[in-house]
């Protein structure tokens, strides 16, 4: 979904609890999807192909929203504009009176960022949305209105988004009370979760695959700690 290519592209949900490598893995994504001097580090000869169409392809305005009360909208704009004139990017978003749709301005967005970074994408990355989310109550109808229009936009041009929830919005018992808006929210993003068996693959590659000298350092490290438990 993050490959311009992709036939019908749609934002991601990156779904996993707390602990799990979550911020890690998107972190991991986002920094691939930004340089593409990092292709070379990957070691697995699978996803190291399946990052060849994105690596180096966008530029990326990471960040995670803590307890705030503002709305998603003014959130994300926000933080689009602090990081377009990172990007050297001269564009302003309209205020949200004089809008139709967010669509449309951020296509406007895009053909901004064409004209000063040619054949660049724009990848939105959001973590720790679901405590968010969940502590709007009643106002987070409008956020999740925006998230729709995020995950339309993901729809054509090079706009892409990804957010880190520790659980899935469409079946949250959080917000069972805006089923039908969240199934058009669902309608526009896919989830990719971390299983027990990612977090087994990652514990066994990068942990059980040390030299000897690492092992007996990690062990140091841990002995210091097994009087705290049974």
């Amino acid at each position: 979904h993050l490959d311009f290519a992709h036939i019908d592209p749609k934002g991601i949900f990156v779904i996993g609890n707390y602990g799990t490598g979550k911020s890690h893995l998107m972190a991991m994504v986002s920094a691939l999807a930004e340089d593409a001097e990092l292709l070379p580090l990957l070691k697995h000869d699978g996803v190291r192909t399946a990052f060849e169409p994105v690596a180096g392809r966008f530029l990326v305005a990471r960040f995670e929203i803590g307890a705030v009360k503002s709305s998603l909208r003014d959130i994300v704009v926000r933080e689009l504009e602090k990081h377009l004139k990172q990007w050297d990017v001269e564009y302003t978003f309209p205020p949200v009176d004089r809008l139709t749709n967010h669509k449309d301005v951020i296509e406007a967005m895009l053909a901004a960022v064409e004209a000063k970074h040619p054949g660049k994408g724009v990848l939105l990355v959001i973590d720790e949305l679901l405590d968010y989310l969940k502590s709007l109550g009643d106002g987070a109808v409008s956020a999740f209105n925006f998230l729709r229009e995020l995950g339309e936009a993901t729809g054509n041009g090079r706009f892409r988004v990804i957010a880190g929830v520790q659980e899935t919005l469409i079946n949250s018992p959080s917000f069972g009370f805006l089923a039908s808006l969240i199934s058009k929210v669902a309608a526009r993003f896919v989830e990719v979760w971390i299983t027990r068996q990612d977090l087994a693959f990652v514990v066994e590659t990068r942990l059980l695959g040390k030299s000897p000298e690492q092992r007996n350092q990690i062990r140091e490290h841990l002995e210091r700690f097994m009087p705290l438990f049974p």
